[in-house]
């Protein structure tokens, strides 16, 4: 059983890591790609956005190993949790990987990747004023709203699992000492014990004020 722990760990940590980059992504397009890109032309604007989307669609080994990699370890995480871990850490482990799944992965491969295709079968350099706008009517401001989209699931579903990971370990296993709070009040019982036991007595002399003579005035 504890090993299963310490593999979800791992995979917890690989999964956020990896749901993380994948919002950097999104955010990024969402607040720097796409309104750099916006007051180009018609046809510098679809020709700049096929540039990058080519890139991704060549299969680039980074872009697959921050995205895909992303999906299949938030699967692992939830999958794990749900035999290690119980209570609020399992509901939102499993909330996170549902809001990442449904609020990232799904809308880019309903939406936002045939809306991609879409833009990589035109001929630009064919196409008249005319069409160039229709055909950036049609992509652009769809495209920015599920990216809108995607940018609240990933958020959302890094978050989660940021906070719901922290995997309950088992007797002996990733505990931490006593705190500071615990060795203090240690110590101060055992000094009470030592007083106690008379160790750390000391008698305490007081003096009687009722039997003090008041000072005579010279």
């Amino acid at each position: 059983m504890n090993r299963i722990m310490d593999i979800h760990h791992v995979v917890l940590v690989a999964a956020t890591l990896l749901s993380s980059l994948t919002a950097g992504l999104v955010f990024a397009f969402a607040v720097v790609v796409m309104p750099g890109i916006h007051s180009l032309p018609d046809r510098d604007f679809l020709r700049a956005f096929k540039v990058m989307d080519r890139v991704i669609q060549e299969n680039d080994p980074l872009f697959l190993l921050v995205w895909v990699g992303s999906a299949l370890a938030v699967v692992a995480a939830a999958a794990l949790a749900l035999v290690s871990l119980s209570g609020a850490d399992l509901w939102l482990v499993l909330g996170a990987a549902a809001t990442y799944l449904v609020g990232v992965q799904l809308p880019t491969f309903a939406i936002n990747v045939p809306l991609n295709n879409r833009l990589q079968a035109l001929d630009l350099d064919v196409l008249d004023q005319a069409a160039l706008g229709a055909a950036r009517e049609a992509f652009e401001a769809r495209w920015n709203r599920w990216n809108g989209e995607l940018r609240s699931g990933a958020v959302g579903g890094s978050g989660r699992g940021r906070w719901g990971g922290r995997s309950r370990r088992g007797p002996g296993r990733g505990r931490r000492g006593p705190s500071l709070v615990s060795r203090r009040s240690r110590c101060a019982g055992s000094g009470a014990g030592r007083v106690g036991r008379g160790r750390l007595h000391r008698p305490l002399h007081v003096p009687d004020l009722r039997r003090a003579r008041p000072s005579r005035l010279p």
